[in-house]
């Protein structure tokens, strides 16, 4: 089973004990390597990877939006498009459900 939260400073003790839930990671911004990674699970074109990399800015987003982002690409070109806006803004399914 896996938590995850934005505020874990507000999660009872209580219900984050020992026994219930043993080990804790935080997950910061993306770096090169990971963005090129995770572009790679949704594109298996390790040139697109690398232009991805180097078209993103590293440390600036976390694993869930780039997943959320590349989610919603149907090409590599539209996953670096997608990019474009900053982290926070809402982007638009282009991939068939």
């Amino acid at each position: 089973m896996f938590l995850t939260t934005n505020h874990p400073q507000l999660i009872d003790e209580a219900a984050i004990r020992s026994g219930r839930v043993d080990f804790r990671m935080e997950l910061g911004p993306c770096d090169r390597d990971q963005l090129a990674r995770m572009f790679r699970k949704f594109f298996d074109d390790e040139a697109a990877a690398a232009r991805f990399a180097d078209a993103v800015a590293a440390d600036r987003w976390s694993p869930a939006q780039v997943q959320e982002r590349l989610l919603k690409a149907a090409s590599p070109d539209e996953a670096i498009g997608l990019f474009a806006e900053p982290p926070g803004q809402t982007v638009e399914l282009k991939r068939a459900a």
